[in-house]
C-alpha cells in the first residue's frame, strides 16, 4: 500500500533505472554532439575564410595569398595565409598576427575550434591552405613547379577553371597540406573528424564534409585540371 505522498519501492527504482539511462546516454553523445557543434562552427568559418580569401585577391592583382607568405614582420618573423588574411579584417600591422599570444587569447575564423587550444601557435590554428593548387596550375601549362616553390606562389584566381572542384582550406595539422595519397590515411585526421569526415571548402566559397579518402578517391589533389 502507498503510503500518503510517498513513492513505492517500485516506483522508485523505475526512476532510478531511467536517470541511469539517461546518465549512460548522455555519457555517450554528449562528446559526440559537442565535436558536432565544433564542426558546424568550423564549416561556417570555412565559408567566411574563402570569402577573405576573394576580398584579399581583389585587392592584390586577383592573386590568392600564397600558403606561405613571404612578408615577414618587423622581427624577421615569416607570416602565413592566415596571419595577413586576419590582419585584412582586424587591422593593425603583421607584428600583431606573429605573436603566439594573440592567437591563443583572441577568437578569429582562422582558429579551427576541434585544434586544441594547447597546440595553438601563430602558425599553427588548425586549418591549411591547399599548396597543391599552385602546382597543378603549373603543370596545367606545361610547367613543373616543386613543392616548396609552390608553397611560396601566389596563384591568380583566373588560371582556377574549374573553382567549384578545386579546394582551398581544410583542417589540418600544419598550415599548407596536399592532400595527396600520402595523407590519406594518416591518424592525425582523428582529431578534426567527426563520423569519419571533415569540411573542404572549396574556391567558389561551398563547403563539402567528406573522408580525406573520398578527397583523394574524387582526385580533389589534382585540381585545377585544364
Amino acid at each position: 500500500m502507498r503510503r500518503k505522498n510517498g513513492f513505492t519501492l517500485v516506483e522508485l527504482l523505475v526512476v532510478i533505472a531511467i536517470i541511469a539511462i539517461l546518465a549512460s546516454l548522455s555519457a555517450v553523445m554528449g562528446p559526440k554532439m559537442i565535436r558536432k557543434g565544433k564542426q558546424t562552427r568550423s564549416i561556417s568559418d570555412m565559408r567566411q575564410i574563402v570569402t577573405t580569401m576573394a576580398g584579399y585577391a581583389s585587392d592584390n592583382g586577383n592573386k590568392l595569398p600564397a600558403p606561405g607568405v613571404s612578408a615577414a614582420d618587423s622581427d624577421g618573423m615569416p607570416s602565413y595565409w592566415h596571419n595577413n588574411l586576419q590582419m585584412l579584417i582586424t587591422g593593425g600591422t603583421l607584428d600583431l598576427y606573429t605573436k603566439d599570444s594573440w592567437w591563443q587569447d583572441n577568437d578569429s575564423i582562422f582558429r579551427n575550434p576541434l585544434w586544441p587550444k594547447s597546440q595553438i601557435t601563430y602558425s599553427l590554428t588548425g586549418y591549411g591552405m591547399n599548396s597543391k593548387i599552385a602546382q597543378n596550375v603549373a603543370s596545367n601549362r606545361g610547367e613543373t613547379l616543386g613543392e616548396e616553390e609552390a608553397i611560396y606562389t601566389a596563384v591568380n584566381l583566373a588560371t582556377i577553371t574549374d573553382p567549384l572542384r578545386t579546394p582551398i582550406v581544410m583542417p589540418y595539422w600544419n598550415w599548407h597540406y596536399a592532400g595527396d595519397a600520402s595523407e590519406q590515411d594518416s591518424k592525425q585526421w582523428e582529431m578534426f573528424e567527426v563520423s569519419g569526415r571533415v569540411p573542404v571548402a572549396f574556391v567558389d566559397g561551398h563547403v563539402e564534409v567528406m573522408s580525406p579518402r573520398e578527397y583523394v578517391s574524387r582526385e580533389l589533389d589534382t585540381m585545377p585540371t585544364p
